[in-house]
């Protein structure tokens, strides 16, 4: 995969409901859960603030929440938490799977890479 694939390719499983937010941090080179604010005057009108982050083990991803911020995140939007935690452990399951056989047959997964879809 090249590094300009590499950049883009997270940004193909962000998803977002309400104020939730799943996606690939290029700053901290992780997968994030984050919660969207919005300030009515100063600077920064949009920010968020990770509520939890997946780190990449031997076994999968692990979730870690950040103090008390998922909790909190939780009481007030359950549902679309909840869902976007599913999704996350969904999308992350299966990238990890593909790395792993990527892994395990290198040589395969070369050849995939360079064969041109049909569509193109």
């Amino acid at each position: 995969m090249s590094k300009e694939e590499d950049k883009t390719s997270p940004h193909l499983i962000t998803r977002r409901c309400a104020n939730i937010e799943f996606r690939h941090s290029n700053g901290n080179n992780r997968y994030e859960l984050v919660e969207w604010h919005h300030r009515k005057t100063g600077a920064f009108l949009n920010y968020c603030i990770t509520i939890a982050s997946f780190q990449k083990s031997s076994e999968g991803y692990d979730m870690e929440t950040v103090g008390e911020r998922y909790q909190r995140s939780l009481e007030d939007n359950h549902a679309v938490v909840i869902a976007l935690t599913k999704y996350a452990f969904t999308v992350l399951r299966a990238l990890f799977a593909i790395e792993e056989a990527e892994r395990e047959d290198p040589i395969r997964f070369e050849e995939i890479r360079y064969v041109q879809p049909p569509w193109v």
